[in-house]
């Protein structure tokens, strides 16, 4: 019962024409790779099509028709809360703006949940959008995942921890699923799998014999739906005045081009309120001074930083006479897609976490984005029509400095933390671990052994449970902790010293 406005949208995004071959794919296999161009679909239309295919009424092997959910992760809050708003909106039980939690409590068709949110989620809930960390929970207390019949991980290229962890564990979950559906009376079916992603490394999943073994995964390409984008590139890098650079270009853009939104990509939160609050300044002076028809309405977008109230003008009508400018981290590389954009400022940046292993100093730095990134950035101009990204980089640093692919979260992550945080999930054997992309034995082994210097992890019950050490009750409490181990324990030593204020004194100045 959708509104014909709405039809016409679904049925114009490359995704539709692959409904049959996605449905197909992931009928006939356990684990299905979705590869589509951002602004596809995939992430809006996937669940819908598997949904209206009956993947939510699976029937058993008793005949009985059970009810199931489709869960879809996302890396980000602000990607699962405005996908699922839109998910609901266009299955009707939503205006695109909130989700509500149905009928008596009954929950709605479509829900969500972060860590600080939920929405609409009850009994009659079939589609479930989530952060990969609120699976990672439900994974823990129940690794068949039961009440789910696809579980789909969207923008899978971000290779974070949590995503990686879970795939990992889907893996394991699969065949034991398969087991269990097969015993009479079970209730349950074999459990799907879907990797989506918008520029992934195939090869990780498809030739990882240890992942996923002879059950190999089918890949559906989806094409994107993009026109021309002419990409330039400055003669000289702007190494570190590439704010400067941004506000340079976007007033040229702004002064001298046709209408058209303009996404400009930035590091973080500092860097994005100074230059909202210029543009805001400057749009005085250019709307009188140079007497433009076309007015800016700059607009800032730093993930979960922001309040929904706040996310929601993103995609807001901009009104006549106006030209929208979203000033944004690299959340708007692939995880929202955002209208009317025909210009790209892309200062080539991003905020990487990262690890001295001298010093054991875990700081965040601006860093180079990869080559992948770059062309995702790239592609946001020419969603609409033609476009143009105006890169602040020679060609030459594109060429011969830039990665084609940024590494996985888990080999830039000092491995106790890895090791210790995957405990925490009770993880009893990390060194076997499928990872998708495994860090180097000999330095897990190594991070293993530090972990049980300083006491969170217990090693004397290897030899009767095999593994590599269980998580004592201080790692438990520094796994929750959003730090280092050594900085977690010394914060929970001092909490018991009753020294807390300088031990957090002293972590904020190593960090």
């Amino acid at each position: 019962n959708r509104p014909q406005h709405i039809k016409a949208t679904r049925y114009n995004l490359p995704v539709a024409e692959m409904e049959y071959d996605v449905v197909d794919a992931i009928r006939t296999n356990d684990v299905t790779i979705i590869c589509g161009e951002t602004g596809s679909g995939k992430s809006t239309q996937v669940p819908q099509i598997l949904y209206e295919a009956g993947f939510t009424t699976a029937v058993s092997d008793a005949s009985e028709k059970n009810n199931f959910i489709i869960g879809v992760t996302q890396p980000r809050r602000v990607a699962a809360v405005s996908t699922a708003k839109r998910v609901g909106y266009e299955m009707g039980v939503g205006n695109g703006q909130t989700i509500t939690n149905g009928r008596k409590g009954e929950g709605n068709l479509v829900a969500y949940q972060t860590r600080y949110e939920v929405a609409g989620l009850g009994p009659a809930t079939h589609v479930k959008f989530m952060t990969d960390g609120i699976l990672l929970q439900e994974i823990q207390s129940d690794l068949l995942l039961r009440k789910y019949s696809v579980v789909i991980l969207d923008e899978a290229h971000e290779r974070n921890l949590n995503t990686d962890v879970l795939i990992g564990l889907l893996s394991v979950a699969m065949p034991l699923r398969h087991q269990a559906a097969q015993e009479a009376g079970s209730g349950i079916v074999p459990l799907k799998l879907v990797i989506m992603s918008a520029t992934l490394r195939v090869e990780d999943f498809v030739d990882n014999v240890k992942l996923f073994g002879s059950n190999i995964p089918a890949v559906v390409k989806v094409p994107g739906r993009t026109y021309p984008v002419t990409v330039h590139h400055s003669k000289v890098t702007e190494i570190d005045k590439y704010e400067e650079a941004a506000f340079r270009m976007i007033s040229k853009i702004h002064k001298k081009l046709p209408q058209g939104g303009i996404l400009v990509f930035l590091t973080g939160k500092q860097e994005i309120v100074r230059m909202v609050k210029r543009l805001r300044l400057e749009y005085i002076v250019v709307s009188l001074f140079y007497s433009l028809t076309l007015s800016s309405q700059a607009r800032p977008s730093y993930s979960s930083l922001l309040p929904a109230e706040e996310q929601a003008k993103i995609f807001a009508t901009v009104p006549e006479g106006y030209r929208l400018i979203v000033v944004a981290t690299n959340v708007a590389e692939t995880s929202i897609t955002i209208p009317g954009i025909s210009y790209v400022v892309d200062t080539g940046r991003q905020k990487c976490r990262n690890y001295n292993t001298s010093t054991g100093v875990t700081s965040f730095d601006i860093m180079w984005i990869s080559k992948a990134a770059a062309d995702q950035r790239a592609g946001r101009a020419g969603r609409t029509g033609p476009g143009h990204c105006y890169r602040l980089y020679s060609s030459s640093m594109y060429a011969r400095q830039m990665d084609a692919y940024a590494l996985p979260e888990v080999l830039t992550r000092p491995l106790e933390d890895v090791v210790l945080a995957m405990k925490g999930m009770n993880v009893s054997n990390v060194g076997d671990f499928p990872f998708p992309t495994p860090p180097d034995r000999k330095q897990l082994d190594a991070a293993v052994r530090l972990l049980a210097d300083i006491g969170c992890v217990d090693l004397s019950e290897i030899e009767e449970k095999g593994g590599d050490g269980q998580a004592t009750r201080l790692g438990v409490a520094v796994a929750n902790l959003p730090l280092g181990v050594r900085f977690g324990k010394m914060l929970l030593v001092a909490a018991q010293a009753g020294v807390l204020d300088h031990a957090i004194a002293m972590i904020a100045a190593l960090t």
